[in-house]
């Protein structure tokens, strides 16, 4: 969860608990937010008297130990640190304590924007509030970065931006985590990112290319494909759309202790068709490791070679025996030869160490992602920056 409040918005919070007029001030602030956005005005100033009034809030009862909050809010830009805070924690207060669900999505465009384009936030100390009203407040907010990622024009760039710092530093995991893949604008990313118990925040990180890959199938499928030609023919399709179309998914992987991010791309004739990120956080991983495909193969192929050769060398043996002809019982013995001679060499070849692996990913929940080509060298010390 978002980072501990600084002490003047823990003691705005914990001296409103018994102010005499708590309601109206929190219910006071959070309107003239409301109207500032609607006016997109970047104070909070004009207006103060009248809402004072239809609220009945006086100003000597608007006194606090941070300052007056009637003043606060008439001197604008020229507030004080002190009277910042002041102003920026009641609006949190007042947001809080809205119950209307249907009015989330404004309330939180109209946080949103008072961060980014006056003295006063309301949107950190609403976050560290907790509770289930900053959980659909964090909702909210994703939302309204997910607009301006999608050219909503009513979302501006520094509304944008407050909405991921606000995610990177206040979201749970799984927020945190959903942002981190349906959002693409870098500079949101980066933000995301740089906040505590992100990836940038999580040590060095272990980087290398390699490509994107399909997950491996279960061995009953691949079995049943494989019975029906299916898997044949999607070989050849497969060979075909890497050779003559030239079929690539390039991708970069960084990783380090808060988790794998992967950044893909298909490409087809050489032009990019699509751009893919994605981000699995350390916690939620089931497995992550690194296989060297077929490590066996020249033991299994020796052995075939064995069995096959005896099988059909004894076989000619026995047939030219029995026919009194030394052309099969050459054939054979030179047969059994051969497939004695192709085990025993396989078997004497020195252990060779593939330098390149594939490495699977799979997360409790969502897609497998399965990483081919890797290094293994890199492989092996990104791993080591997953492990608790």
């Amino acid at each position: 969860m978002v980072q501990a409040l600084d002490r003047g918005a823990l003691g705005v919070i914990k001296e409103m608990d018994t102010h005499a007029i708590r309601e109206p001030l929190n219910k006071l602030v959070v309107t003239l937010m409301l109207t500032a956005f609607d006016e997109r005005r970047p104070t909070l100033d004009q207006g103060v008297s009248e809402a004072a009034a239809r609220l009945g809030v006086e100003e000597a009862a608007a006194e606090t130990s941070f300052g007056n909050v009637l003043r606060a809010l008439k001197k604008g830009t020229s507030a004080a640190g002190a009277e910042r805070t002041l102003v920026g924690t009641l609006g949190a207060l007042g947001a809080a304590a809205s119950t209307d669900p249907s009015t989330d999505a404004r309330l939180a465009h109209a946080l949103l924007w008072v961060s980014a384009h006056s003295p006063f936030d309301p949107v950190l100390p609403l976050l560290a509030l907790g509770g289930e009203r900053a959980n659909r407040f964090a909702e909210a907010f994703l939302d309204v970065a997910r607009r301006y990622d999608d050219a909503d024009v009513a979302v501006d760039r520094p509304t944008a931006l407050v909405a991921a710092l606000a995610l990177g530093r206040g979201a749970r995991a799984e927020l945190l985590e959903r942002a981190r893949v349906t959002l693409r604008d870098p500079l949101l990313l980066t933000l995301l990112r740089s906040s505590e118990g992100g990836p940038a925040a999580s040590g060095p990180a272990i980087g290398f290319e390699a490509e994107r890959t399909s997950a491996p199938r279960h061995p009953l499928w691949t079995a049943l494909l494989l019975m029906t030609f299916v898997l044949p023919l999607w070989a050849l399709v497969s060979a075909f759309a890497r050779v003559a179309l030239r079929l690539k998914r390039p991708a970069s992987i960084s990783i380090n202790k808060a988790g794998v991010t992967v950044k893909s791309r298909t490409e087809l004739l050489g032009k990019t068709l699509r751009e893919q990120e994605t981000f699995l956080p350390a916690g939620g991983l089931q497995i992550a490791a690194r296989e060297v495909r077929y490590p066996g193969l020249p033991t299994y192929v020796g052995i075939g070679s064995l069995l096959l050769g005896s099988f059909i060398g004894l076989r000619l043996v026995m047939d030219g025996a029995r026919a009194g002809s030394p052309e099969f019982l050459s054939l054979g013995v030179a047969v059994l030869l051969v497939g004695l001679a192709i085990d025993y060499a396989l078997t004497r070849l020195p252990a060779r160490t593939p330098e390149h692996c594939r490495m699977l990913f799979v997360p409790k929940s969502g897609a497998v992602v399965a990483i081919a080509h890797a290094p293994r060298a890199s492989a092996d010390r990104a791993l080591e920056q997953l492990k608790p």
